[in-house]
């Protein structure tokens, strides 16, 4: 078989391959998409870290306040009571010569 007649003119058709692309030095939106993802996600994880930290570090600094409070308490009631009556003098003792007289209503009368 041969060429139609139409074709008698007309060289044979080459098939041109085209080049295959090259890659350029940039970064498609999928794997800007997939980047941004992911450093959300890691965003994310280190926010809640530091949240939970943040309240445990809360919570300890409450336990050792309260426990510096209950150290200052107690010293300084061990101080007091050690202390106890230390700075007023004794009462007066009444001497055992002197009687005690009660005040009788004939005497006030006078």
């Amino acid at each position: 078989m041969g060429r139609p007649q139409s074709w008698a003119g007309v060289s044979t058709i080459q098939m041109r391959s085209f080049p295959q692309r090259r890659r350029h030095g940039g970064s498609s939106l999928v794997e800007v998409l997939v980047g941004v993802t992911v450093a959300l996600l890691t965003v994310l994880v280190v926010y809640r870290v530091f949240g939970a930290t943040e309240a445990l570090r809360r919570d300890v600094q409450g336990a050792a306040d309260a426990q510096q409070t209950g150290v200052f308490v107690l010293s300084r009631l061990a101080f007091d009571i050690g202390n106890a009556g230390a700075a007023s003098p004794q009462a007066p003792r009444r001497s055992p010569r002197v009687p005690r007289r009660p005040l009788s209503p004939t005497r006030c009368d006078r």
